[in-house]
């Protein structure tokens, strides 16, 4: 009896498989006839969300394993991979020397997040990281340094960010995401303006130009800065984690204070810039609201749209939400 529904099922299968051929031809061959050959879709970007359920906040921080396991989640899910050391290794190779911008001053990240993906990078063994933290305080460098121990790396604090005009094989971008005058929401593209070969304040502005200080006039609607990763990082190896433990719901003089965050508890992975940033602003405002001086969203469609640098239609991002 077992057999004979095994028989059968199996019949099924094949009589689905070449009912559902006839069917993609036919509808091929229709298109085709029609006046033109069938599209094939267009591949969608693709965002993995991870978002603990862990009771943190202020006065809680968030346990440095928590957000090792957050970090192991996302890159494996986002490469499709089960093994972590390969899943990195799908964006950085031994070989490389990585570029490490992570986010500056005005909200810092959380130390946990840094030290744990340095941490992962060494367990590659990657050749070199360049990151750069000139804007990052004392306190902050010293608690990354305490989660490390003796495999603390080296930071760069000569200049501003201070990889722009290193080599960098590969990057992983680690922003937080805020409440910002310039930006309206201030994340991943931003903070690609800041890292830029010929200087931030070429990209503040709503076009690309070349000055190498503040200009006075410099800084208002960020239209420029998907040229950087369009173009000076075009055939870079990107990954970007957006640290979204908690987000900058207000900000006082461009710094994004304690008194005004909001605990999101999540990180946003991906290899697309543009996407990663349009995930992380639909999440932030459903918890806060952007400066009201400009619209967080051009920005982000200009990269897309202007300068190709990814994609910014939700619709066309594959979004995968994961809880720990």
């Amino acid at each position: 009896m077992e057999l004979e529904l095994g028989n059968r099922m199996d019949e099924r299968r094949q009589t689905l498989s070449r009912r559902d051929f006839m069917v993609r031809s036919t509808l091929t061959a229709g298109a085709v006839l029609a006046g033109g050959i069938a599209e094939a879709e267009a591949p969608k970007a693709k965002v993995i969300v991870v978002t603990t359920k862990a009771d943190i906040g202020a006065g809680k921080p968030i346990p440095f394993p928590l957000v090792q396991q957050m970090i192991e989640k996302g890159v494996t899910a986002l490469a499709g991979k089960s093994d972590p050391m390969q899943a990195w290794a799908t964006y950085v190779r031994a070989s490389d020397s990585v570029g490490l911008p992570t986010a500056g001053g005005q909200m810092e990240s959380i130390p946990e997040v840094n030290a744990a993906v340095y941490l992962a990078l060494m367990k590659l063994g990657v050749n070199k990281m360049n990151i750069g933290t000139h804007r990052m305080s004392s306190t902050w460098k010293k608690s990354v340094t305490d989660l490390m121990g003796d495999k603390a790396p080296q930071f760069i604090t000569g200049k501003l960010f201070g990889i722009a005009d290193l080599t960098n094989d590969s990057l992983v971008v680690l922003p937080t995401v805020k409440h910002h005058d310039v930006a309206g929401v201030s994340a991943g593209l931003k903070l690609y303006a800041c890292f830029s070969k010929k200087g931030p304040w070429n990209y503040h502005g709503e076009t690309p130009k070349e000055d190498p200080r503040w200009d006075g006039k410099s800084g208002g609607s960020m239209g420029a800065c998907g040229w950087v990763p369009a173009n000076e990082y075009k055939t870079t190896r990107k990954l970007h984690i957006i640290d979204m433990i908690r987000v900058g719901g207000s900000s006082r003089g461009f710094t994004a204070w304690p008194d005004g965050w909001v605990y999101t508890k999540s990180l946003v992975f991906s290899t697309d810039p543009v996407a990663a940033d349009r995930v992380a602003l639909d999440m932030y405002l459903k918890v806060a609201q952007p400066s009201g001086r400009l619209d967080p969203l051009y920005h982000i469609e200009r990269a897309d749209k202007e300068y190709k640098a990814g994609v910014s239609d939700l619709a066309k991002i594959d979004v995968r939400r994961i809880t720990v």
